[in-house]
């Protein structure tokens, strides 16, 4: 039996751990999204509590963008970047969004996910419940704080559905006549805290849809340049988890394919045309350099994707 030299197990070993720390890299690519809005679905009415839900739709946008960011999952491009690129190209006067629009907002800022929000149920409602007993009556409340949400997130390059569904958040707490109050975990005191409770556990549940739709796409980037030196600058860079070493096939893209019926734009067709490993990170992460790898023909506009 061959003995292999101490030279040999340790290259062997270090070309192991280059391939499971190059999977992990892998997991670590962040898909780009855009919380487009939040508006009062309820038409006016209030179909939980007495609140007026039409002053909170922002607030639980910017709510729900600071989660994504926390999140550590996604690239979050703010609703203003959009419709400053709507306008610059021309792409609807009032900077609104549309599946057309939303297609050559991929293209151009390179996001992949758009969230829109509809809020359904606002607010808070108490229950009484007496208690009789000799010589002691007890009144018990309980207050209840609900917030319920309509998600609907789009593939940006499509306008194709991923997920429409609700998210909820309720919290109650109970107090007595006397006074006394009782609390379950993780309630809070006064009905102003428990709605903010409930407000943070709808976001919570719109990030964990968020996942589910990302997890229907593939992450990519794409080629913006080919330098004279043979260099290789692609969007995103490790902003979006793109690290040095890393691997991509490069993609050409082919015909559009839109729906017969509709006319929407349902993607592109995409051919292989070469790979690059990325040699480092330029544009503060928004950007990245590689150098080829295979293949030929690699221009600006290229679709890159994980090997």
């Amino acid at each position: 039996m061959t003995k292999l030299s101490f030279q040999t197990i340790l290259t062997v070993a270090l070309s192991i751990i280059s391939v499971l720390s190059y999977s992990q890299d892998e997991l670590v690519l962040k898909k780009r999204i855009a919380v487009v809005n939040f508006v009062d679905g309820t038409n006016g009415s209030t179909k939980f509590g007495g609140q007026q839900v039409g002053d909170y739709g922002e607030t639980l946008r910017t709510l729900l963008n600071g989660e994504l960011v926390r999140s550590g999952s996604f690239v979050v491009f703010e609703r203003e970047q959009l419709k400053a690129i709507f306008k610059e190209q021309d792409l609807g006067s009032s900077g609104s969004v549309t599946r057309e629009s939303a297609a050559k907002a991929n293209q151009l800022l390179g996001v992949q996910l758009l969230v829109f929000g509809s809020i359904i149920e606002w607010g808070t409602k108490t229950q009484s419940k007496n208690s009789n007993v000799p010589f002691f009556q007890k009144t018990t409340n309980t207050v209840t704080a609900k917030v319920t949400v309509d998600m609907k997130i789009e593939d940006a390059t499509t306008g194709q559905i991923l997920i429409e569904e609700t998210a909820t958040g309720m919290v109650d707490s109970k107090s007595t006549s006397s006074g006394t109050i009782y609390y379950r975990k993780g309630e809070t005191k006064n009905d102003n805290t428990i709605m903010d409770s409930a407000i943070r556990k709808a976001v919570v549940n719109c990030v964990d849809l968020a996942k589910k739709a990302a997890s229907k796409v593939s992450w990519q980037g794409s080629v913006v340049k080919v330098g004279s030196d043979g260099r290789i600058y692609i969007t995103p860079g490790s902003g979006s988890g793109v690290k040095t070493g890393m691997k991509f096939i490069v993609y050409e893209k082919g015909e559009e394919i839109k729906d017969p019926s509709t006319g929407e734009p349902l993607g592109s067709e995409l051919k292989s045309i070469g790979s690059i490993i990325i040699t480092g990170d330029f544009g503060d992460g928004k950007g990245a350099i590689a150098k080829l790898a295979s293949g030929k023909g690699i221009k600006a506009g290229n679709v890159i994707k994980p090997e």
